[in-house]
């Protein structure tokens, strides 16, 4: 199965989200901090598995950036603005 963790921080900080299915809108997101409004608040990314295309904006609009599996401590370092992230799609895994 494929999987990915957003975090509010960078280098891996602050709240954390798994996700293992593509989510088309970040406003709505539910898990251990159900209701969070997780919309342009991820800051650094781990993908454990597949590879995954994050959007600007909501139902995979705007600028995207493909990632697969690795350890990205800052969005900045892979070209996507901090705090820009609102959905994402599983493109394989």
């Amino acid at each position: 199965m494929a999987q990915c963790t957003i975090f509010w921080d960078e280098n891996f900080s602050g709240n954390a989200y798994v996700i293992n299915n593509s989510i088309p809108d970040f406003r709505n997101m539910s898990g251990e901090f159900p209701g969070q409004n997780w919309n342009d608040e991820t800051s650094s990314i781990k993908v454990a598995s597949g590879t995954w295309r994050f959007f600007a904006d909501i139902n995979y609009q705007g600028a995207s950036k493909d990632l697969g599996p690795g350890e990205y401590r800052s969005t900045t370092s892979v070209g996507i603005v901090d705090n820009t992230i609102s959905s994402v799609q599983l493109i394989s895994g």
